[in-house]
């Protein structure tokens, strides 16, 4: 483009002068026309480029400096018959939400006929690795040097609290600062310096320009050379907007409504910043994924009210390990988030052992104790990705592979987590026909008395072997046939195959052995269930006392309508025990109404008996609680001859684990135990 008045000699000597200054610069040439407009007569391809313009004819410069360069051409014009030597200046220009510095070398003639200015704009590449934080940020931003005066400022301290960025330099911080804000901003800053690491402050008074308090949220980033901290920057958000009624608002947003701490949305927002900061620093960052274990059990039995209070209760002791560098977010349900910044591996494990420690102690919710744990999944950044969206799906995919395998543990993601996820609809569609194509089968764990040491029951437990996904976990397919309501068809299947084999031994003369058979919840809920177990025992002629049915506690969450259903079975002269007894709804209530034989104690209490204090207290109160009410007690999860030398101390009839047997096929059973 060449649409200068100027002649083409003068023109051809102002691009000399220009390239020989800035040979790699946007170069561009402004005439004063008639009426003192002036005009954008010339400008290089770079400067096409940038401005993505073909500037094929000449453009008036006012609009133009303001709409696409975000200043004032006034700023670049001289006074008239003024004469200067080449300045320069420097410019932030804004181009699709990006920030772009140039120092502009400005040379201006006003002895020709029309008054002359030729710009010519370098880029500037910072080696400053906090720049781009600085200049990507929409909130404003100063830096400051240990002395604390302000070195550097962004554009948005102009526009939110009026103050030239040139009038800021060399001001001390404290000079924005309202008296009532002095200490906490002082003590911020002395924080930062001494712990190296960056530290928010959730609101502080910073005064504008006309000395007007406004309410700020205030972040302090360290910047560290040579293991020490040279300058801090001051990310400010003015917040003035949500005090009071709009105050709530903004908190809403950003905070789950139940638990109060940070949510989803608030995690997104913070993991955007972290993760430049983590950039430029060369950070990792880490992200756990917390998932407690059989909550939807537990809530359940205890009802929703009271599943609600349970969260806020595990929210606030999770909100003890926030910190600094460490922040809890609620994703949804019973799904908790920490976000750790500067960690690496060795400091992330050490973290989700403090977050599972924290549960060993017991939640109580309306004067109930209960005894929940937690599983863990963990995801690195950058090294298992860079996207939130990805971290997390990792994260949840390493903590379905605890769930599934070792539960109340943690572990890292690994590639060969395949996400089960997707395979839900599939295994469904497979468990469908499990039955018709014989891929379901019972195996048997024996129940061991522990003063004698004879079998004589056993506890019926489902195993699917599926030629696509061969032998599932339990703890895959119930949750699948429970949800799809396939538990019903495949609790029918199970009920009838031990009936069919109490019957097989009642033939061979094994007349006091007993099958105990775990009934789902919605099975126990069906209407016609007292009957269905009538007719099994009619049908196949057993005597009523072989056959055990485990009751889930979440199961009689309705008082009325548990006792009418457990007194019919126990007119029959079914045996009744409560399954997994201390996770749910421990009530003593209905321990006293129902008419309860056997209590069952949860292996969690097991697991670690002879090291936990609590345990062992826990397993010997409710030994004693069933004892005094006619009660017999069942301890699962046995592994260890500890754990049988204190059952036996504390008279606990019976046990199962794996100390005995694991759960086998019945060929087993008969060969093991009736030969």
């Amino acid at each position: 483009m060449y649409n200068s008045s100027l002649s083409p000699q003068q023109f051809q000597n102002y691009l000399q002068k220009l390239s020989r200054l800035h040979p790699e610069s946007m170069t561009m040439l402004i005439e004063q026309g008639k009426n003192n407009q002036y005009w954008i007569t010339y400008v290089n391809e770079s400067f096409k480029t940038f401005f993505e313009h073909s500037f094929e004819h000449k453009v008036l410069a006012s609009p133009f400096f303001t709409c696409q360069m975000g200043t004032n051409l006034e700023d670049f014009l001289l006074q008239k018959d003024e004469v200067i030597e080449p300045y320069t200046k420097q410019i932030t220009i804004m181009k699709k939400t990006i920030q772009h510095t140039f120092n502009v070398c400005v040379i201006a003639d006003t002895t020709t006929q029309h008054k002359v200015i030729c710009l010519s704009l370098t880029k500037v590449v910072s080696n400053e690795p906090y720049c781009s934080l600085m200049d990507h940020n929409l909130d404003s931003v100063i830096t400051i040097n240990r002395c604390g005066h302000i070195i550097k400022s962004n554009r948005a301290v102009n526009s939110v609290f009026g103050y030239k960025q040139k009038a800021l330099l060399k001001k001390h911080y404290l000079d924005l600062v309202s008296k009532q804000g002095e200490l906490k901003m002082v003590k911020l800053i002395e924080q930062t310096i001494k712990q190296k690491q960056p530290i928010e402050l959730s609101e502080c008074d910073i005064k504008n320009v006309e000395g007007r308090t406004l309410m700020v949220y205030v972040k302090s980033i360290p910047i560290i050379k040579n293991n020490e901290v040279k300058e801090i920057q001051l990310i400010m958000r003015d917040i003035t907007r949500y005090d009071e009624t709009g105050k709530t608002v903004f908190y809403l947003s950003y905070h789950d409504q139940l638990t109060g701490i940070w949510n989803k949305r608030a995690l997104k927002e913070h993991f955007k910043e972290e993760e430049r900061i983590s950039k430029c620093q060369g950070n990792q960052m880490a992200i756990i994924l917390l998932d407690l274990d059989r909550f939807k059990k537990i809530n359940g039995s205890i009802g929703s009210n009271n599943g609600d209070e349970l969260l806020k209760k595990v929210a606030q002791r999770l909100s003890t390990l926030s910190d600094a560098n460490s922040q809890i977010y609620r994703q949804n349900g019973d799904d908790f988030i920490f976000l750790l910044q500067q960690s690496d591996v060795k400091k992330t494990e050490y973290f989700a052992e403090k977050i599972l420690s924290l549960f060993k102690k017991p939640f109580c919710v309306d004067d109930i104790e209960l005894n929940i744990s937690g599983s863990i999944g963990m995801v690195m950044y950058p090294s298992d990705g860079v996207e939130l969206d990805e971290l997390l799906k990792k994260a949840d995919q390493a903590l379905r592979y605890v769930k599934e395998r070792v539960p109340s543990t943690f572990r890292f993601y690994q590639s060969k987590m395949h996400d089960t996820s997707n395979n839900g609809t599939v295994m469904e569609s497979h468990l469908r026909r499990a039955i018709e194509k014989n891929e379901l089968t019972i195996h048997y764990q024996p129940q061991v008395d522990l003063d004698t040491g004879k079998i004589n029951s056993f506890e019926a437990l489902l195993r699917w072997n599926n030629p696509k996904f061969g032998l599932v976990p339990p703890g895959i397919f119930i949750p699948i046939a429970e949800e799809s309501g396939l538990i019903l068809e495949i609790g029918d299947w199970v009920l009838n195959q031990v009936c069919i084999q109490l019957k097989e031994w009642q033939i061979k003369g094994f007349i006091d052995v007993r099958i105990a058979v775990n009934i789902s919840s919605k099975q126990f809920k069906q209407e016609a269930f007292a009957n269905a177990i009538k007719k099994y025992i009619y049908k196949y002629e057993l005597k009523p006392q072989a056959l055990e049915l485990e009751i889930t506690e979440s199961s009689m969450t309705n008082i009325h309508e548990t006792l009418s259903i457990l007194q019919e079975l126990k007119k029959m002269g079914v045996v009744i025990s409560i399954d997994d007894f201390g996770t749910g709804y421990s009530s003593l209530s209905y321990l006293k109404r129902y008419p309860i034989d056997i209590i069952k104690i949860d292996q969690s209490f097991i697991k670690e008996i002879e090291q936990d204090e609590k345990d062992e207290a826990i397993a010997k109160t409710i030994i004693h609680l069933a004892h005094s009410l006619g009660m017999k007690v069942i301890a699962e999860g046995v592994e260890k001859k500890d754990h049988v030398e204190i059952l036996k101390a504390v008279n606990c009839e019976k046990a199962q684990g794996y100390y005995f047997s694991r759960p086998v096929p019945i060929e087993s059973i008969i060969e093991m135990y009736f030969c």
